[in-house]
């Protein structure tokens, strides 16, 4: 029998390429690959709790959470919120009461559509048996985080999970779930963000469902969180939970080899420009020795992103002035109007290009043919693109707040967020300025010893060291 028997919540790994669901993925990944860990995965439905109409059919209700997860909702309407809030409080209540138990999917049936919802596509296909010999499981019933935070019964108590055979469980969100004594409950803890920054949110009930669902998992988890900067906005929000918040990077690894992809393709196949997919002529010019002249910016129109100063800095650098483009890879986030105004005209000319919905290999690709990444966050809790950018040898241009400090060490150049003048002096000095190469040369070498601290390895063997350490605390 292995030592540890870890069962890891697989909620939020189909969320394509963003933070959450990238560390889930590869924590899941390296996971599998350790031989000291008995691995399980939980999926939880998406839809109506319970699936009751099919439970009598074990296979059939496990085939209809599967399809649920990658259905498109619903659009809701007002009422049909209010219905589904007095449900959800009901849900609580109800669930508070009484004990749920793991179900195993059949492996043998459900394979490879596990495989297809959840890894295809992001891990290497080489690692597919080792993370397939985990044993998959789902819960009946069991409530959705969101609407536990939103319950209109705050008093219901959490909802008892028995799982089996697991002394440890990893949740990658705060998930308020009473567990059997002996069992050791980590929560991976992002940001604090609805709560520090809540202009950068998009939901008005975000910060109180954030303290409602933190209070009720400090009474029970460890909380691993993703950096120092991270571990140190819990500790201002709750210092009692300094014996118990944990620091382990997310898991960043080199893009993979793929053969050439042809950019002008990608755009016309990606391009999102006005709103609608369109094919956008690209055709960026070589300077200083071969450097590719297109800024790269990898994000999506939400406030923290700080999309409106990207696009100024670039806008007022002498780069621009010479052909250099700006692609930003992203979609539509929240409170994007001004985002949207700001790259308007730029996309009515061509010197800007939206793309989206990139397969990992397509996002690689352009981060190898970059001349820099820009990305100039108001606030983050860790940061991939950056740590990717740096993995595919290309400068990166970062905000500097204390998780880029932290976390890129001096392999990066460090812009004040809120001034366009000092990006696009920074842009220039990296793209078009005499010495440039040079620049990026000295950049890559102290990249070196930066990029080897989120090495698979690296921190497999923190999160080993974390489960051999930590005990289960009971709660208040």
């Amino acid at each position: 029998m292995k030592p540890y028997n870890l069962l890891v919540s697989l909620e939020g790994a189909r969320l394509g390429h963003c933070g959450i669901a990238s560390d889930i993925r590869r924590i899941f990944t390296a996971l599998a690959l350790e031989p000291k860990i008995e691995l399980g995965g939980l999926i939880f439905p998406s839809g109506p709790a319970g699936i009751n109409r099919q439970r009598r059919i074990k296979t059939l209700e496990a085939s209809a959470i599967l399809h649920e997860l990658q259905s498109e909702p619903e659009p809701r309407r007002r009422i049909g919120r209010i219905i589904r809030r007095m449900r959800s409080g009901l849900e609580s209540y109800g669930n508070s009461v009484r004990q749920h138990k793991l179900t195993s999917f059949e492996s043998d049936v459900f394979e490879d559509v596990i495989w297809r919802l959840f890894f295809a596509g992001h891990a290497p296909q080489k690692v597919r048996s080792a993370i397939m010999k985990a044993s998959f499981h789902y819960a009946r019933s069991l409530p959705r985080p969101h609407l536990q935070g939103r319950s209109p019964w705050p008093f219901a108590a959490p909802p008892k999970l028995d799982i089996g055979q697991y002394t440890a469980i990893l949740f990658q969100e705060m998930r308020p779930v009473r567990l059997p004594r002996h069992v050791v409950k980590f929560v991976r803890y992002h940001d604090a963000i609805p709560v520090t920054d809540p202009d950068l949110v998009s939901d008005r009930h975000a910060a109180r469902m954030h303290m409602v669902t933190l209070t009720q998992c400090a009474r029970d988890s460890h909380f691993v969180c993703n950096s120092r900067a991270t571990r140190n906005a819990l500790l201002r929000l709750r210092p009692d939970l300094e014996p118990y918040a944990h620091v382990i990077p997310a898991i960043v690894e080199a893009p993979r080899a793929v053969p050439k992809l042809d950019l002008q393709t990608l755009i016309d196949a990606r391009a999102l420009n006005g709103g609608e997919k369109r094919s956008t002529p690209f055709s960026p010019a070589r300077r200083n020795g071969g450097l590719h002249a297109f800024v790269l910016a990898v994000a999506p129109l939400e406030p923290k992103k700080n999309v409106p100063v990207i696009v100024e800095g670039w806008a007022r650098s002498l780069s621009r002035r010479q052909g250099v483009k700006l692609l930003i890879v992203g979609g539509a986030g929240w409170k994007s109007a001004e985002s949207e105004r700001a790259i308007a005209p730029y996309l009515q000319s061509g010197e800007i290009v939206r793309l989206a919905g990139l397969s990992d290999d397509e996002l690689g690709m352009l981060y190898r043919r970059a001349a820099v990444l820009v990305f100039p966050s108001l606030v983050e809790g860790f940061g991939l693109p950056p740590v990717e950018a740096l993995h595919a040898g290309t400068p990166v241009i970062a905000s500097d707040i204390p998780a880029f400090r932290e976390v890129l060490e001096d392999a990066a150049l460090y812009v004040d967020p809120y001034d366009p003048e000092d990006l696009a002096t920074k842009l220039d000095s990296l793209v078009i300025e005499e010495g440039a190469a040079q620049k990026h040369a000295r950049l890559k070498e102290r990249s070196v010893s930066v990029l080897q601290k989120y090495q698979s390895r690296a921190v497999s063997e923190q999160w080993l060291r974390l489960l051999e350490t930590a005990q289960p605390r009971r709660q208040d």
